[in-house]
């Protein structure tokens, strides 16, 4: 199990006390677009339409494009009361 970095901070009577390092780098779920491919049952080209014209919220990491599970969710979302993912109109 490997260990967590700590920073080591005097407290107010003089002794040390140990806290956890905060990592501000987001580490929340992400989907890759060959997973979005799978989930949806659609191409690359209808993922990179979507992205361009309905506003799928991809990033790049490194060479890879993916979108942050809440991000997909809030995108799916928007469509719930206005249309469905593919255009059509409720």
């Amino acid at each position: 199990m490997a260990s967590r970095k700590r920073l080591q901070q005097k407290t107010s009577s003089g002794q040390l006390r140990k806290k956890p390092i905060e990592n501000h780098i987001d580490f929340e779920p992400r989907i890759s677009k060959q997973e979005l491919q799978i989930l949806y049952g659609v191409d690359r080209i209808t993922i990179n339409k979507w992205e361009k014209e309905k506003g799928l919220p991809l990033i790049n990491l490194g060479s890879k494009r993916y979108v942050r599970k809440c991000d997909l969710i809030k995108w799916e979302n928007s469509f719930i009361q206005n249309q469905d993912i593919f255009g059509k109109s409720k």
